[in-house]
């Protein structure tokens, strides 16, 4: 506690008066920094609420084409997982907001599965002879830089992830 004395004589209190004070360490730079969110999980998570937007209305559209359609699986299966994929994102950005581990890891598992069925679409495992093979190349490159900006130290950190003092060697 600041003593009367020294506001008394309208003086400053010392550094260890105001330590004392407030009962914080003196450095506490590194658990303001970690509490930070960076701005490019708060980008992430924007786009994830719009994305999700898109994504229902996008499921809801196969599946009412799929009433209209000959190929009734195919937009009945894909427009169930869109669905589902516009109902689960918001979910995953409002943890990626708040900084939770597990949002981190949904992502990071999400953009890998984008990561391998889109080579696997360029490779012509669906079956699929209209391809689109540069926009799947552009959404590799996406999700390559998306996990690569989820690794950073600083944004391993804003989640409460473990990560090695070699990730801070540059």
């Amino acid at each position: 506690m600041i003593s009367g004395y020294s506001k008394l004589l309208n003086t400053r209190p010392s550094i260890s008066e105001l330590l004392a004070s407030t009962g914080e360490p003196e450095d506490n730079s590194i658990t303001s920094q970690s509490k930070r969110r960076p701005t490019g999980v708060t980008i992430l998570a924007v786009l994830g609420f719009i994305t999700a937007i898109f994504a229902v209305l996008g499921g809801l559209g196969l599946i009412f084409i799929s009433t209209l359609s000959v190929e009734i699986e195919y937009f009945v299966i894909f427009g169930v997982i869109l669905l589902a994929l516009g109902i689960i994102t918001p979910f995953i950005s409002y943890g990626f907001l708040k900084g939770s581990g597990w949002s981190w890891t949904v992502g990071l598992i999400t953009e890998m599965i984008i990561i391998v069925v889109d080579i696997a679409n360029i490779a012509g495992y669906f079956g699929n002879t209209n391809q689109d093979p540069i926009g799947a190349t552009i959404n590799i490159v996406i999700a390559v830089i998306i996990v690569i900006y989820l690794t950073r130290p600083h944004v391993k950190d804003f989640f409460g992830k473990v990560h090695t003092a070699s990730e801070y060697a540059v």
